[in-house]
């Protein structure tokens, strides 16, 4: 069994699982320079079902595989990025992109997540983001909210470069359900 987190957004073909990585786990993604295209190992990029007008974040598994494309806040496709020492993703209004990091908790109980969340690509007045942490246990099956979010503040346009806004630091200790698990 493996815990997977994945990073989704509010706003059926297989998708692969990446392999879990070992704790304890740290990630600053400084290989990452704006035109990195093969994902870090552990983590996979995925489509999820659904729209960007969904209120709630969905949990249901993905639908697909999400390549990973070198990108710029001047970027508008949907996908996920490589923002230059960070990553990220872009929905469109019908196309729903997230990233997943899979760990293997053998060993380890009350498990600790912690990450900076930041907004990327904004135009003021436009829809607003949101990011959310979820986990599964194993490599089928649907998601559990862990109940943390990030919400951009859609207000100052953000569209040129690779510099974030309103970045914010997200800890949250997962459920008893994920700890020592292989």
């Amino acid at each position: 069994m493996l815990v997977c987190m994945l990073f989704a957004t509010t706003v059926a073909m297989a998708q692969t699982n990446p392999t879990p990585q070992g704790m304890p786990y740290t990630q600053n993604f400084s290989a990452y320079t704006g035109s990195t295209t093969t994902y870090l190992a552990g983590w996979q990029g995925w489509t999820i079902a659904g729209s960007t007008s969904a209120v709630a974040f969905p949990t249901a598994a993905p639908n697909g595989n999400q390549t990973q494309a070198a990108g710029t806040n001047a970027s508008t496709s949907g996908s996920v990025y490589d923002f230059n020492g960070k990553i990220g993703f872009l929905n469109t209004g019908s196309a729903l992109k997230s990233f997943c990091l899979s760990m293997n908790t053998t060993g380890y109980t009350s498990v600790q997540v912690s990450y900076v969340a930041a907004t990327q690509r904004t135009l003021p007045a436009e829809r607003i983001g949101a990011i959310g942490l979820q986990y599964r246990i194993g490599t089928t099956g649907t998601f559990q909210d862990v109940g943390t979010a990030y919400q951009n503040i859609n207000t100052v346009a953000n569209t040129t470069g690779n510099g974030s806004i309103n970045p914010s630091t997200i800890t949250v200790n997962l459920p008893a359900s994920c700890d020592n698990l292989s």
